[in-house]
Formats: structure tokens, sequence, C-alpha cells
């Protein structure tokens, strides 16, 4: 039987699952996403926001919101992403290089090493050897999938060199995530990018409408010393969900 599309797990959940490449993250003090993150009362500013006073599934949307949380930050923290809670800023061309001349070429190197051709190379007669000797064959494979996975990486980036921004990337596909939640719990938000209203403290006018208002609770929840979500990230997001 064929799955539902409303059954299926949400596409972010991957994100926060173990990778080979990184240690489970550690949050700084008060910023853990499963715990200190959308606390009771950013609950009831959310549904105050969106317009809902009789809103009665508050535990369940602050679950699905940690949930979006814990999984983006994960992403954030072990990402360069230029953003202020992540690692330094690297460029895609440094990571490339990186993966050249650090992991594919060394690799390389050593498969060679351990190769049938040169093992007597590395011949132990007649010596008396204390130290536990390493298994060559599980060696070779691991460093055969180290090689490929850096390879596949590598073609990837630079597939996204003149193309992308990973900081748009990111915070557009962080703002689908939220808006899928929210437009669960809140059927009747509209996706909308509101409306622009000069004031005398804003000169050059603001956009103000029901769902950037919430949206800018969220995203200052995740990521509160970056900017909040523009008009032009709305306008994606309309594009990708809909109004």
């Amino acid at each position: 039987m064929q799955q539902k599309s409303a059954d299926r797990a949400p596409y972010y959940l991957r994100y926060g699952e173990p990778a080979w490449y990184r240690d489970e993250v550690e949050f700084p003090k008060g910023r853990d996403p499963r715990d200190d993150l959308f606390a009771d009362h950013t609950i009831d500013e959310i549904a105050k926001a969106a317009r809902e006073p009789d809103f009665n599934a508050r535990e369940a949307l602050q679950a699905d919101l940690r949930e979006v949380a814990y999984r983006y930050l994960t992403a954030l923290y072990t990402t360069p992403l230029r953003l202020s809670e992540g690692p330094r800023d690297v460029k895609l061309t440094r990571r490339v290089q990186h993966l050249e001349r650090n992991i594919i070429k060394p690799a390389e190197q050593l498969l060679d090493a351990l190769s049938n051709d040169k093992a007597p190379l590395l011949s132990e007669w007649p010596e008396e050897m204390g130290m536990p000797a390493p298994d060559r064959a599980a060696l070779r494979s691991e460093l055969e999938k180290l090689r490929n996975r850096a390879e596949e990486l590598r073609l990837l980036l630079t597939d996204r060199i003149a193309n992308t921004n990973m900081t748009t990337e990111f915070l557009t596909d962080l703002g689908n995530a939220l808006s899928m939640v929210l437009k669960r719990h809140f059927p009747r938000l509209t996706i909308s990018r509101g409306t622009h209203i000069k004031t005398m403290k804003t000169k050059s006018g603001k956009m103000y409408g029901t769902y950037l208002s919430v949206m800018e609770i969220c995203v200052r929840e995740i990521l509160p010393k970056d900017k909040l979500p523009s008009s032009s990230l709305i306008g994606e997001l309309r594009k990708l969900r809909g109004p």
C-alpha cells in the first residue's frame, strides 16, 4: 500500500541523524533546542501572533517546533553556513580544495601503499612486533569508502560554486520546514509577505502581517543573532508552499 504524503516523515528529520563526519552536537548552555527553545511563553506568543487565542494544542506545537530547531541547529553547528552560531565561514572553493588535498589524494596514496604490489615493503620479518596488527583488508575497504564519499561530495560542492548561496538555501529550507509545522497547526494561516506600512519610527516603512509576525518569532528563537525573514524569503516560501 502506497504511503500517503500526509503520513510521510518530514524530509528535514534526516538533518539530525548520526553522521560519520561529526560527533553528537553539544549545544551551548541554554540553547539546547530539545529543552530550552520554544518555551511555553514563546508558544503563547506564537498563538497570539497567529490570532488563535483558543489554540489548545500548545504541547504538540512545541514538540514540532523543537524538532525543527534540533534538526536545523544540528546542521548549522556542523556546516560552514555564514551564520552567527555556526563554524567560521569557509567558501565552497576552499571546502573543495580541502577534500582534494587532505582527503582524496592522501586516501589514494594510502590505498596504493597498502596494495598487494607494495605489501612486501611492509614485511615485518624477522622482527617481533609488540603493537597490535591492523586489518589491511578492512583498512583498504574503509579508505575506499572515504575516497569515494569525499569524491562525491567534491563533485556536488563544485556544482554549487557558481549558482548557490548556501546561507540563503539554509534559511529558505528552514522557513519551509517551519511553514509545514505552522500550516499544520494553524490551517487558516496564509503565507503572505504582509503589508508595507510607514511609521514615524521607520520612515522607509516596514512589512507587517500575521504570517510574517509568526515566522519572525520562530526564526528569532532559532537564530537569535541573525537577520529575520525578509520579504523576498517569504516570497520564495509562497512559491514553494502556496498561500
